[in-house]
């Protein structure tokens, strides 16, 4: 018998880690993409995608409007659910590049994310709804969520989306994958996607 599978999927951490730097890569089928991951260690049921509304800076005026239109694609998928959190900035004192000095910056950080998806694992995990785990981010403050998982009986397997610049895992799980070139490559939408409501969205074109 198949065993259940569930992805979680740290959206900041694998957005800097995967496709930041790959615009034509970022128009991602996340349950094609997880499924061809996970191969034949389960059977994939739902993805659960953990990220937050991203503001726009003068250097980039329109990138709410691409994340709006690609959360709305992914919502088509009755087998992904979307989870939000939220960013937030405050002051921190931070080193230059140019000279080396330290000077106070505005920084925006994402809140919830880790603490959403490590509440959805051991809940999971607690009501016997999957079988297998697949984490996908490097952020270590899950494991305690991963040990409660394994606990339970699930078979934790995670991903790390940083594996070109930190090749050790971060998380300590029964298993774990590396996320190759073609699993992005081969797993894009398409470039209009039919929503529930009848209307269409379409890959940005800086996606192109």
């Amino acid at each position: 018998m198949s065993r259940r599978a569930v992805d979680y999927i740290d959206g900041h951490n694998f957005y800097h880690g995967c496709v930041r730097d790959r615009p034509a890569l970022k128009w991602l089928d996340l349950f094609g993409f997880c499924d061809a991951l996970l191969g034949r260690h389960g059977m994939l049921e739902r993805v659960k995608y953990y990220t937050a509304r991203v503001v726009d800076f003068p250097s980039d005026p329109h990138q709410s409007q691409r994340q709006d239109v690609y959360l709305q694609a992914l919502a088509a998928d009755s087998r992904i659910e979307v989870v939000e959190g939220r960013f937030a900035w405050r002051k921190k004192r931070v080193r230059l590049t140019s000279s080396g000095r330290t000077a106070m910056a505005v920084v925006w950080e994402e809140k919830g994310t880790d603490v959403n998806l490590a509440v959805d694992l051991t809940h999971d995990a607690a009501a016997g709804s999957t079988d297998v785990a697949l984490v996908i981010s490097n952020d270590s403050d899950l494991q305690r969520a991963v040990d409660r998982a394994r606990s339970y009986g699930v078979e934790v397997v995670a991903a790390n989306p940083h594996h070109r610049t930190t090749p050790r895992p971060s998380l300590a799980t029964n298993l774990n994958l590396s996320i190759r070139l073609w699993h992005l490559r081969d797993r894009q939408l398409a470039d209009e996607v039919s929503l529930p409501s009848g209307a269409v969205v379409r890959r940005p074109v800086e996606w192109s």
